[in-house]
């Protein structure tokens, strides 16, 4: 690494802490000790203890997909590592950025999950970007599926429905429009042909690389027995999701229904 790469890591990791720290000193100055101390008195340490393997069924799903999400992406070296490895890897990246999405705003957790994935598996930046926008939009699919089959478990959310329906059609056509094209390599390449034209020469051949290196990150989605899987994953986490919320509401005494939670 050259001394300005270096340079800036540090000028990096020194921001981070100083981030951090000022912002959970900025939430500790505001919190209501008293209030807070009353619900804590207040906690149902058995809802609270269930919380976790809900939690752990929730990283454990989204570092799974990741794993087989990432293949494709490996170098060499990397793919002789294991399935327990790479999914070793994949928890500690997903577990590093669940922990700095509940520390820094604005969802930046997300970011330093991509850039854990690309240093450890040697994923290059532009792949790993790719695979968190497509992560992001499996969970996103999720939701509508859940957010359906709950709504339309009781007569009650009709509207909700309805809203889950708008949301996601367009969704569903987008993604098939993308299916398609990922089935059609040649297809795809004269489209970002098209897109990159107007750029200037430089700008158009990194720009046409970059969208060569995403198209790359997602060949796997072209099986459907993996896009499935993944799927299948986002499912499996977001139940997770929704356990963990009935559990930790339950435990401070608020009282629902895991559908209300769903």
């Amino acid at each position: 690494m050259t001394k300005r790469g270096k340079a800036l890591r540090r000028f990096l990791l020194v921001f981070g802490y100083a981030l951090g720290i000022g912002l959970l000193g900025y939430f500790l100055f505001r919190l209501d000790w008293e209030v807070f101390r009353l619900a804590l008195f207040s906690l149902h340490p058995f809802y609270l203890a269930a919380s976790a393997p809900a939690m752990l069924l929730s990283l454990t799903a989204r570092s799974l997909r990741w794993e087989r999400l990432l293949r494709p992406c490996l170098q060499p070296e990397q793919s002789e590592k294991g399935l327990l490895r790479r999914a070793a890897l994949c928890w500690q990246a997903q577990c590093l950025g669940s922990f700095c999405n509940c520390v820094y705003p604005a969802k930046a957790g997300e970011a330093v999950r991509m850039y854990r994935i690309h240093k450890t598996l040697g994923v290059e930046l532009a792949q790993s970007a790719t695979l968190g926008i497509l992560d992001r939009l499996l969970d996103i699919i999720g939701v509508l599926l859940l957010g359906l089959a709950a709504a339309s478990a009781s007569r009650e959310y009709g509207d909700l429905r309805l809203a889950l329906f708008a949301l996601g059609l367009p969704l569903v056509a987008l993604g098939g429009i993308a299916a398609i094209l990922l089935r059609r390599p040649q297809e795809l390449k004269k489209i970002l042909a098209r897109i990159c034209a107007p750029f200037p020469p430089f700008l158009r051949t990194q720009s046409s690389s970059l969208l060569e290196r995403a198209g790359q990150a997602l060949r796997n989605l072209r099986s459907p027995a993996i896009s499935v899987f993944a799927l299948a994953c986002s499912l499996l986490a977001l139940l997770g999701d929704a356990a963990v919320l009935w559990l930790l509401l339950r435990a401070f005494g608020w009282t629902f229904s895991f559908h209300a939670a769903l």
